[in-house]
């Protein structure tokens, strides 16, 4: 688990702050202890400052999320090899004076070294 957020934690000890000095004449309402905090703190009371309390008293820690990891695309996975074998086919079109159609399409699917290709899929790595 990674280390939390320099903001998460500034709330959560404003929070502790607030809940240990408050008057012991009153009863604590978590909710008015919230928004004392959000308003010591200087943070808008939102969403976001309730999830970061909420994740405090449940799990008596915060953490930072979890990095988001990219998904690769079609020409991404694609080696420099797949790619200039498309493009010596796409080329060899116009070798031999012929536009370079959807019978591109059909060449490269049938080329045993190179992967099948859907439609859309082929128009993507085109481009």
């Amino acid at each position: 688990m990674s280390d939390p957020l320099p903001e998460k934690v500034v709330i959560c000890n404003i929070y502790k702050l607030v809940e240990e000095m408050w008057p012991k004449d009153q009863f604590i309402y978590s909710k008015d202890v919230a928004k004392k905090t959000v308003e010591t703190a200087g943070v808008h009371i939102s969403t976001e400052s309730h999830k970061v309390l909420k994740e405090q008293k449940l799990n008596k820690r915060v953490s930072s999320p979890s990095p988001v990891t990219k998904r690769l695309t079609i020409v991404d996975k694609l080696d420099e090899l797949e790619l200039n074998g498309i493009r010596r086919k796409v080329h060899q079109f116009y070798f031999n004076n012929e536009p370079p159609t959807k019978e591109v399409l059909r060449v490269v699917n049938e080329d045993d070294s190179l992967p099948n290709f859907k439609r859309s899929t082929f128009q993507k790595v085109l481009k």
